[in-house]
């Protein structure tokens, strides 16, 4: 699916009414447009179109963080089985919020890891510092003794600051998108298509 089409679709986003009562809201031609075309996986394992993955993520965003989510599929062009097209829609996008969720679970581990072997490596760069420091105060008397001592310590303090940041900042925004992915892989799927009866 072209992002255009979903540009044409809602340029601007879902408006307040629809984000207080309606549910998330898509509209394709046929339903092989939700997904990936260079996927070559069964159709219940591709992955979303990137264009529609986005649009939908988006939208969730705007939506008050305890209302379950609702995903709306309309359909230009009706489906040979209606039940059957919804029941493998549904499967598709539960799985495939499923592994993005899986992902950030990865990504999180990953960066956590990373955080504490840099902090390893600042408390050992940071001691260097300091007990390099005292020395130069020792081993160069006055001015340039104290210009070293104070260099020592800045560098020693930028070091600690890779491990403050992940551990302070940077674990929160993956943990938010993991949350989001888990709430879309849990959501309704509802498909309407011409000559089709309201999804149950």
């Amino acid at each position: 699916m072209s992002e255009s089409a979903l540009e044409q679709e809602r340029s601007v986003g879902p408006t307040e009414t629809e984000k207080a009562l309606g549910p998330i809201r898509v509209s394709l031609h046929s339903s092989t447009q939700l997904f990936s075309s260079i996927d070559p996986s069964p159709f219940v394992e591709r992955n979303l179109d990137h264009a529609a993955e986005r649009f939908i993520v988006n939208w969730a965003r705007t939506l008050p963080r305890r209302s379950p989510f609702e995903l709306e599929l309309r359909l230009f062009e009706a489906p040979t089985s209606h039940d059957a097209c919804e029941r493998e829609i549904h499967e598709a996008v539960h799985l495939h919020f499923t592994r993005r969720a899986d992902y950030m679970t990865r990504e999180l581990h990953e960066l956590l890891r990373r955080g504490r072997r840099s902090l390893v490596i600042g408390v050992v760069f940071i001691t260097a510092c300091l007990l390099s420091s005292n020395a130069a105060t020792r081993l160069f008397p006055g001015a340039v003794g104290a210009v070293i001592s104070e260099g020592l310590k800045v560098a020693g303090w930028v070091a600690m600051w890779q491990p403050v940041n992940v551990f302070l900042y940077g674990w929160w925004p993956i943990t938010g998108e993991r949350r989001l992915f888990r709430r879309l892989s849990k959501m309704k799927v509802h498909v309407r298509a011409p000559g089709q009866g309201a999804a149950r």
